[in-house]
């Protein structure tokens, strides 16, 4: 008999779900496929470092539940034991209760194993853990392979310390290859991803296509240092923003290999390079690729407390339908991008629609008081007279 799954929980603020094989029989693990729980892991299970269980009390004993706080247990509370696959280590919790409803929480109490069990595993979005009764306090926690959804593949390019992988990996992605030349970052890459070997540190023009893998998509934050107002503006004949030529070799020696899927990330000075002509070169190059392109800026402001705009380039295989059929204007297309697009019709575009992006996150000047020179809160009466007889 097939296994069969069922939804039977949903945490709606973070859009987990728990599923739970209801078949009778022995699977690959042992003991009876009813003992056992699937767990689909979330973004929101990644971020906080748990596993939502709500709706899964019935495979615990009922004395597990404990109270809101540690310390308070009664005689009849008893923790249970779960075996961590790969650590080879047994860690002891409970399932604590809310201390306003005194309903079970969605989470086991002590949940510091959790990062490590996902560090270790590499667990990302998607993902599914299975737990195993083994006994009336004991459990067995793995990762369920048969029911691992396909990921979606990609190569990173000039990684630094792995921040896209680090955004890919949450949103289900799985990097297969790595590349950075700078030793430092490569040693921060390393640290953050300990049981990885896909980092290459070396020069890009020292790759060849053979070296890579077939993937989906491959991203590239390549250097701004010539293309920054901050920098020299030598463009992408500079000695660090030329490696983005890097790259476009790599994608021509591909052949038919070439990901489905490009991405860009630059500085907004990459757009105004050379007065635009080192951006319509880059495009044009992903163009003779075979690549439609879109264009958008996004500012990091609109997430967290720090501006930082940057200019993404999302180039897709050009299926022939390529155009313009959507609105152009839009949170992430300010003017100075549309003007671009508009005035460069020798461009393959594949524009796309946008979502509106979130309000601005609120900045220091946003919530701290504006106050005059002479308001009080500076300058009280008292210590006013005091500084006026020291004169």
């Amino acid at each position: 008999m097939s296994p069969h799954l069922v939804r039977v929980g949903c945490c709606h603020h973070q859009g987990s779900r728990i599923i739970f094989r209801s078949q009778i029989g022995r699977d690959a693990m042992g003991g009876t496929v009813a003992n056992k729980r699937l767990f689909r892991i979330t973004a929101g299970n990644l971020r906080n470092n748990h596993i939502y269980i709500n709706g899964q009390y019935d495979f615990f004993p009922k004395n597990c539940l404990g109270p809101s706080k540690r310390g308070k247990q009664g005689a009849a509370h008893a923790e249970i034991e779960i075996y961590l696959d790969g650590l080879d280590k047994t860690v002891s919790t409970d399932i604590s209760r809310d201390r306003n409803t005194g309903k079970p929480r969605n989470f086991f109490r002590r949940r510091a194993w959790v990062r490590h069990f996902f560090e270790y595993h590499r667990i990302k979005t998607g993902d599914v853990l299975a737990m195993e009764r083994l006994g009336e306090r004991s459990y067995r926690l793995s990762v369920d392979l048969a029911e691992q959804p396909a990921s979606l593949t990609c190569a990173e390019f000039f990684a630094g310390i792995g921040l896209v992988r680090l955004a890919l990996e949450r949103q289900g992605w799985q990097v297969v290859f790595a590349n950075d030349i700078d030793p430092k970052k490569a040693a921060m890459y390393q640290a953050n991803w300990p049981r990885d070997d896909r980092l290459f540190v070396g020069d890009i023009h020292a790759l060849k296509a053979d070296d890579l893998p077939t993937c989906d998509l491959f991203t590239a934050s390549f250097p701004c240092n010539d293309l920054s107002i901050a920098g020299r503006w030598e463009g992408l004949q500079g000695k660090e923003s030329s490696s983005f030529w890097g790259l476009i070799r790599l994608l021509h020696e591909m052949g038919d290999r070439r990901p489905p899927l490009v991405m860009l990330e630059n500085v907004v000075g990459f757009l105004m390079s050379h007065g635009g002509r080192d951006f319509e070169k880059a495009l044009l190059a992903l163009n003779e690729l075979g690549y439609a392109v879109d264009a958008i800026i996004l500012n990091a402001a609109r997430w967290v407390p720090q501006s930082r705009p940057r200019l993404f380039v999302l180039a897709g295989r050009d299926d022939g339908r390529a155009g313009r059929s959507c609105t152009l204007v839009s949170d992430a297309r300010p003017p100075l991008l549309t003007d671009f697009i508009n005035g460069h019709p020798n461009i393959r575009w594949n524009i796309r629609d946008v979502p509106p992006l979130p309000p601005a996150a609120a900045r220091l000047a946003d919530i701290i008081e504006d106050l005059p020179n002479d308001d009080p809160h500076w300058w009280n009466e008292k210590r006013t007279s005091v500084f006026s007889q020291a004169a």
